[in-house]
C-alpha cells in the first residue's frame, strides 16, 4: 500500500473513532438531559469525556507506530518507547511507563503528525490548551478524590470540561485532515 492511500485510510479511522465519541458524548448528553443535574451525573460527564480523550490519544499513538513499522527510522529507539507507553531502564530492561495526560497528548499528537507529515503542531501556550489542562486536573482530583469535597464539581467545572473536550476535537480533526 502506498503512503498517500495509507495515510487516507488512517485520516478515515480517526474521523469514525471521533464520530464514535462524539455519539458517545451526544447519548450522554441526552441522558443527562432526563436526569437531575446531580453531582453524580457531573461526574459521569467528566469520565466519559475524558475516556474518549484517552481512547484517542491511544489511538493516535498506536496509528503513528503501525505507521512506522512501513518506514525505517521514522521515529527514534526512545520514541517508540514512548509510542508503546514503555521506556528503557538503565539496566536495559523494558518496563511499562505511563506518562501524566500532559505528556501523553503531546507525545501522540507530535507522532500522528510526523507519522503524516502533516506538520501540524498544537500550540500548547494558549489560553484554550490551559484551559483543557485545567479540565484534566478536574478529571484527575474526582478519579482519585481524597475528600468528599474533591468530588464536589460546579456549573465553571462543567464548562471546563466541555471546553477540553472542544479544544481536543479540534485539534484531534485538524491533525487527521490529510
Amino acid at each position: 500500500m502506498d503512503k498517500q492511500t495509507h495515510l487516507r485510510l488512517l485520516g478515515t479511522e480517526l474521523r469514525e473513532f471521533l464520530d464514535v465519541t462524539n455519539k458517545e458524548i451526544a447519548d450522554f448528553n441526552a441522558l443527562a438531559d432526563k436526569l437531575d443535574d446531580d453531582q453524580f451525573t457531573r461526574r459521569l460527564r467528566v469520565r466519559v469525556v475524558f475516556s474518549s480523550i484517552e481512547a484517542h490519544i491511544s489511538h493516535l499513538k498506536a496509528s503513528s507506530m503501525a505507521f512506522s513499522l512501513t518506514e525505517e527510522e521514522m521515529f527514534s529507539a526512545k520514541e517508540q518507547f514512548e509510542l508503546l507507553d514503555q521506556r528503557l531502564t538503565s539496566t536495559g530492561k523494558i518496563v511499562e511507563n505511563r506518562p501524566s495526560l500532559k505528556e501523553n497528548i503531546k507525545i501522540a499528537f507530535k507522532a500522528f503528525s510526523k507519522a503524516t507529515s502533516s506538520g501540524y503542531i498544537v500550540d500548547y501556550g494558549t489560553t484554550d490548551a490551559q484551559r483543557f489542562f485545567l479540565a484534566a486536573e478536574i478529571r484527575n482530583r474526582i478519579t482519585h478524590p481524597k475528600s468528599a469535597k474533591d468530588w464536589s464539581l460546579s456549573e465553571e467545572d462543567i464548562e471546563q470540561i466541555n471546553a477540553a473536550w472542544i479544544w481536543f476535537g479540534q485539534h484531534l480533526a485538524n491533525v487527521g485532515k490529510l
